[in-house]
């Protein structure tokens, strides 16, 4: 009776690694977000996806490890090649940034590079690349040493405050960044500027000024997450853009009609009076 794929991870692609030198902390599963599906026109998530295996080095005892590669495992009578494209989705995945997928059955393996773009003939498990050699080519591929300078940005865990760097990141706030400029410092924003305002407006200035500011002191984005991305990951739903207008600025209004619709007050959740809805009303009635 053939293995089915729990059985074939223990009995065959468990061992098999172990023997190749990849230890139980050089390995780690990683979830992956579920599909979101619009089922009558509302969002549901799909329950999340599993990758096997992310394999991982140990550069010293203070950093964080750094994965390099990941296995997707399928039961041992699945042709061998069966898991490579859905292995190689989650390798194009940025979030989880390895550079080396492979897909094994128990018995043999095949390996994708993204360094090279080329898939390998199978090859028997046990010449699956031990970890030192696995780290040879990542290194090689990324130009610099895992304990050079450059390397550092996947090793250090940052810990710390933060803020979000968009229409806060300037004015005073900004005292905090040049007061400090000898610790790492990264620019994240959720909001980025892409669109160039048309409008001479004192708000418009202002907006230029600070996207101007931001990228001054920490230059262009060196990274983007875009929402097609975030899409494809299935961390957002795709959506329908339906444009429309709000014309509370122009119209305003009063407190006749914000009575009539039986406000809360957000704070206390009793239910609002005139008296105390009055404060905020603009324009005043």
């Amino acid at each position: 009776m053939t293995l089915n794929e729990a059985d074939t991870r223990a009995k065959l692609i468990d061992p098999a690694i172990h023997k190749r030198g990849w230890t139980e902390d050089l390995i780690r599963p990683e979830e992956t977000a579920g599909t979101v599906e619009i089922v009558n026109g509302r969002a549901r998530r799909r329950s999340r996806g599993k990758i096997d295996y992310v394999l991982r080095v140990k550069v010293n005892v203070d950093t964080q490890p750094v994965a390099l590669a990941l296995i997707e495992a399928k039961k041992e009578s699945l042709p061998l090649g069966h898991g490579m494209d859905q292995a190689k989705g989650y390798a194009e995945c940025k979030r989880l940034n390895v550079r080396f997928v492979f897909s094994s059955n128990g018995h043999q393996f095949v390996e994708f590079d993204a360094f090279s773009g080329l898939t390998s003939a199978p090859r028997p498990m046990v010449e699956f690349p031990t970890s030192a050699e696995l780290r040879v080519r990542y290194e090689k591929g990324m130009g610099f040493s895992l304990e050079s300078p450059a390397a550092r940005p996947l090793l250090q865990p940052y810990p710390g405050g933060e803020d979000e760097c968009h229409r806060s990141a300037w004015g005073k706030w900004s005292q905090l960044l040049t007061r400090n400029a000898g610790v790492a410092q990264i620019g994240l924003t959720a909001t980025p500027r892409q669109l160039h305002c048309r409008e001479e407006t004192a708000e418009a200035r202002q907006d230029a000024e600070i996207t101007a500011n931001n990228l001054a002191y920490f230059g262009e984005p060196v990274y983007e997450y875009d929402i097609a991305q975030a899409i494809e990951d299935n961390y957002l739903v795709a959506c329908e853009i339906q444009k429309g207008r709000v014309d509370l600025d122009d119209t305003g209004i009063t407190i006749s009609e914000i009575m009539a619709r039986g406000p809360v007050d957000a704070i206390t959740g009793l239910k609002a009076t005139r008296a105390t809805a009055m404060p905020t009303m603009w324009p005043p009635p």
